[in-house]
């Protein structure tokens, strides 16, 4: 059989990877626990790439400390006493000296918080800076894990969130303290950093443990950073602190109040309430209660950019429109998800998709049944999760498979199946803004995603003729 070469299949994207890697549970979490002899072990790994994680012009020992603080923060994120490190590089022809200085950093930031570099790797590249950096540490205890999360517990982050770029994501301390006071002293055991943005890292957080989330808008403490970087790009402070990532805060759950925490050295801000699955990832704007979209940083192709494109909708025909250049620009594996009120028009743009797809099936919503199949050029799995606990129980039952396979899956209602989404999918929001007027905004939540977006925007152009500029968006986390 002849291997795949690396430019024979579609970009790799972090959420399908890190789907597939999860299949084993004891990779679902920041770092690996293990009974060794002698203990507990906490075992984790990251890395940090020029370009990526620091530019070339940073100090060398700024991006290994930022190197080491990352690992740090997992094994604060399991409730860890820091022990070894080991160092694997691979650098181009650079100077001795900046490679000291990098390894320096790493070695003085594992000192601080009592861990010890104890080897590694060195390897030489054509170009570019690659580190790797994996760390051991004893957990006291049952350690802390992000799939612990029980219904009813309080949320909670250990900082303001937001802006990281302006300079944070490079000076953070890792919580190591606070997390071994929520496993020692706190009796918390679900806990997760906040590497990836809030909003996301959440999604992950409710979906390891099988329950939904909702968040307070006016209770997320959010850092001068998020509100000086909302003056230059017009996204809101809030967003920021949702989405940005690299905050290296904890989030975790529990059923203490926050004097109480905060009595045993936890700096804590309570942010929402676990909820149960069904009710999937809502956001409390006052009175209001949105569906949370889990967006935040994703790696591959694409992820410097987050696409996004809202139209109205003066007809049904214009609805199906859209439903028919999503199902001719979709491919395999591809997921839609669905939120609105009644008669939004989600089922009509669902009917569309099936068009686009090459179905001749009737659709319509599958309320009572869940799950509708149209056989077409691929084959559509169409959900209705208006009966949330009914949904998802049949999701846990196996539906979920519908999502990962060879077919196209669109989820109406999805906000309350938030927790069994893959990361990767294509959200729609529909409004109703009269008798035939609808408002229908799409954002890609992933490369995958992204790219089935800007396909379909290039398909609805050419149906439809070339789009007003307002109906195009794309914004820079």
């Amino acid at each position: 059989m002849a291997h795949e070469s690396p430019s024979d299949s579609r970009s790799w994207s972090e959420a399908r990877l890190l789907d597939w890697i999860g299949r084993d549970p004891r990779r679902r979490s920041d770092a690996a626990l293990l009974e060794l002899e002698g203990g507990r072990w906490a075992l984790c790994v990251d890395q940090v790439a020029e370009g990526v994680h620091f530019s070339a012009e940073v100090d060398p020992a700024l991006a290994g400390k930022k190197l080491a603080a990352r690992n740090l923060s997992d094994l604060a994120a399991s409730g860890a006493e820091p022990r070894y490190g080991l160092l694997a590089i691979s650098a181009d022809g650079r100077s001795e000296h900046w490679m000291r200085e990098f390894i320096a950093g790493v070695e003085r930031e594992l000192e601080r918080f009592g861990a010890a570099l104890i080897g590694g790797d060195l390897s030489r590249i054509e170009r570019g800076f690659l580190a790797s950096l994996s760390v051991g540490g004893i957990v006291r205890g049952e350690g802390l894990q992000r799939d612990a999360a029980r219904v009813g517990e309080t949320l909670y982050v250990t900082g303001a969130l937001g802006g990281s770029i302006l300079g944070r994501h490079l000076g953070f301390d890792a919580r190591v303290e606070v997390g071994r006071a929520l496993a020692e002293r706190c009796g918390v055991r679900a806990a997760m950093d906040l590497s990836d943005g809030l909003a996301l890292d959440l999604a992950r957080f409710a979906r390891a443990s099988g329950v939904g989330a909702q968040l307070d808008a006016a209770r997320i403490p959010i850092h001068p950073d998020a509100e000086a970087l909302a003056l230059r790009d017009g996204r809101s402070a809030l967003e920021h602190a949702l989405e940005d990532g690299e905050d290296y805060e904890l989030l975790f759950s529990s059923s203490l109040g926050e004097a109480r925490l905060r009595e045993l050295g936890v700096p804590a801000h309570a942010i929402g309430v676990v909820v149960p699955a069904e009710l999937g990832l809502g956001l409390r704007l006052g009175a209001e209660l949105r569906a949370l979209a889990a967006r935040g940083w994703l790696h591959g192709v694409g992820a410097e950019e987050r696409a996004s494109f809202c139209v109205q909708s003066e007809s049904e025909e214009r609805t199906s429109a859209l439903g028919r250049a999503l199902g001719r620009a979709a491919v395999p594996g591809a997921v839609l998800a669905l939120d609105g009120e009644l008669g939004a028009g989600k089922t009509c743009l669902v009917r569309g998709l099936a068009e686009g797809l090459g179905s001749s099936d009737r659709v319509s919503s599958p309320t009572f049944a869940i799950e509708g199949l149209y056989t077409g050029r691929l084959e559509l799995h169409h959900f209705d999760a208006y009966f949330a606990e009914k949904a998802a129980s049949y999701l846990e039952l196996g539906g979920e498979e519908a999502f990962h396979g060879g077919g196209v899956a669109a989820v109406e209602w999805a906000e309350r199946v938030e927790a069994f989404l893959p990361t990767d999918h294509l959200r729609v929001r529909c409004e109703h803004l009269g008798p035939e007027r609808r408002r229908i905004e799409m954002r890609a939540n992933g490369p995958f995603s992204e790219r089935w977006l800007a396909a379909t925007v290039e398909t609805l152009a050419a149906e439809l003729g070339p789009l007003p500029p307002r109906d195009r968006k794309s914004d820079r986390p």
